[in-house]
């Protein structure tokens, strides 16, 4: 599995998941893509048919628990290339279902106005400069949800993927 895709609709109450998988060597075969609804609730599984290295997805979550800076519901998603049936790669992230819109000046999040309170944020700290620090992360986020912050703009570099991860489990936009 080289990359993976998500992007998440709202019809009505349920939550659209979109996946599209990309697979290394233009790869042509079967796989998988699993979503765990939750306690209580069964896995929502979809059937990736890859031709030429890609597949795609749609995967349907009834009565979803949709992501929002107060409730940052997530998801695991489970994406897995499958070699005459047996498992031959597999790779999990974390999903959240939600929308944002422009209409007129307001930002929609899932169809609701949203205002966004924060900061700007490098990815670097006094101490020892730019690198990966998770404990430095985990401070940073709970000092935003602290101070009332929802969001945080970005600069002119990628940030790191667990940065990233971590916004969305402390709901952080």
């Amino acid at each position: 599995i080289e990359d993976i895709t998500v992007t998440t609709e709202i019809d009505g109450q349920d939550g659209i998941v979109n996946v599209a998988v990309q697979a290394s060597q233009g790869w042509t075969g079967k796989g998988r893509a699993t979503i765990e609804s939750g306690p209580g609730g069964a896995a929502v599984t979809a059937d990736l048919n890859f031709t030429n290295g890609a597949a795609r997805a749609e995967l349907r979550l009834p009565s979803a628990r949709f992501w929002s800076p107060d409730h940052p519901n997530l998801y695991p998603l489970t994406v897995e290339l499958l070699d005459a049936g047996k498992l031959s790669d597999a790779y999990r992230l974390e999903i959240g279902v939600r929308t944002f819109a422009i209409s007129g000046e307001q930002l929609l999040l899932n169809g609701r106005p949203i205002k966004l309170q924060g900061f700007g944020k490098h990815e670097d700290f006094p101490l020892h400069g730019k690198g990966l620090d998770h404990v430095q992360l985990v401070r940073d986020y709970e000092l935003l949800k602290w101070v009332g912050a929802n969001a945080y703009r970005t600069s002119h570099y990628p940030y790191s993927e667990e940065a990233m991860e971590l916004a969305d489990r402390y709901g952080i936009m």
